[in-house]
């Protein structure tokens, strides 16, 4: 399991670190900073109602990028779903299932 967990945890890391600057940005507000849609629309000047279908699509993105890479569905949700605090260069591991990334 630990294996498994670093393993996914190196993946969603290489993946983050892959998108586009102002994608990777986005993410990182929402997950790193907890930031609502609506505050990185006004702090990136971007209009909210398509910003939330645009981080869906990052979402999904990554889900099919991380399920390239070995890691399944059921593992994502693992790795989010935890109440340890590791942290994931660039991601943040979120406790709190309303706060984790629908992958």
């Amino acid at each position: 399991r630990d294996a498994a967990w670093s393993r996914g945890r190196a993946a969603l890391a290489a993946v983050v670190a892959g998108l586009p600057p102002d994608e990777r940005l986005i993410v990182t507000y929402r997950f790193d900073h907890g930031m609502p849609i609506a505050e990185i629309s006004r702090l990136m000047r971007l209009e909210q109602k398509p910003l939330y279908r645009r981080l869906d699509a990052i979402l999904r993105n990554l889900r099919q990028a991380l399920e390239a890479r070995g890691v399944d569905r059921d593992g994502v949700r693992a790795m989010f779903d935890t109440n340890e605090t590791a942290r994931v260069p660039g991601w943040v591991s979120a406790g709190n299932p309303e706060e984790s990334p629908s992958l």
